[in-house]
């Protein structure tokens, strides 16, 4: 199955960032020593950066059109760029998500997998407080949003991982995320939360209205979590590339090591 990655550095504000190109390497590697074709979709500064890596990765440089007007920190709507690019099923991962094994297959009928539904308290008190600062500033614009609002359930899909598994799917990847670019374009206020919403919450609310069936890799609650993770050898670093980031790095360079 294709494996596709986004690097866009112009959130980077021109620094290299050598720990967020530490994982993308090791992101791409473990990916590529099972036989997986590998696709990194960046711009030309990015395609500079990694060249001396020689990744096993065919480099798409496409981000260099993003539009101009567009805050670095809209820094998912690069991923939504990616995503809307895909023509057959793929797999698209954060850089910082590592498979140590290739994700179990989906199940009848399922047509998207994603790493995990948030809806905890503190996620649905995040996700209503995102989504009301959009509402208040655009304008109920987006049908599913607007009810997702209404309904009092702010859940969203963390997409450390999207794989898009047949064409019911991929017909549905290009009304999301043309829905989600829109909500990008008619921001008029922004800060990094509303990425979350623009890539997270609309996926969910527009597969809930779409009845689409959607397989979350892992459990929402974290002791689950982190069972079924190291089961599937399912390693997503997020929040602890900041909160442990020198543990997080010792790691990344161990594994890399072995390549």
């Amino acid at each position: 199955m294709l494996h596709v990655w986004t690097v866009w550095t112009a959130p980077w504000q021109g620094h290299p960032r050598p720990f967020d190109l530490a994982c993308l390497q090791l992101s791409v590697r473990l990916v590529a020593a099972r036989g997986h074709p590998c696709v990194i979709f960046c711009d030309r500064h990015a395609a500079r950066l990694l060249a001396p890596y020689k990744l096993p990765a065919c480099l798409e440089v496409t981000l260099d059109a993003m539009p101009p007007h567009f805050s670095p920190q809209k820094w998912a709507a690069a991923k939504l760029d990616t995503y809307r690019r895909q023509r057959a099923p793929f797999l698209h991962l954060d850089y910082d998500v590592f498979l140590q094994a290739d994700l179990p297959a989906p199940g009848p009928g399922i047509s998207l997998t994603v790493q995990h539904l948030e809806n905890l308290p503190e996620n649905v008190r995040f996700y209503r407080s995102v989504s009301l600062d959009y509402y208040r500033d655009t304008g109920p614009r987006l049908g599913p949003v607007s009810r997702a609002i209404v309904a009092g359930q702010p859940w969203a899909y963390n997409c450390g991982v999207l794989a898009v598994h047949d064409q019911r799917g991929l017909a549905f990847l290009e009304k999301y995320t043309a829905a989600a670019w829109q909500a990008f374009e008619g921001m008029r206020t922004f800060s990094n939360k509303n990425c979350a919403f623009a890539e997270q919450m609309i996926l969910f609310a527009m597969a809930r209205e779409d009845g689409l069936a959607v397989r979350c890799l892992l459990p929402t609650d974290p002791v689950l979590h982190a069972q079924q993770a190291g089961r599937l050898g399912y390693v997503h670093l997020g929040g602890r590339k900041y909160t442990r980031r020198e543990d997080s790095l010792r790691w990344v360079l161990e594994q890399l090591a072995a390549f």
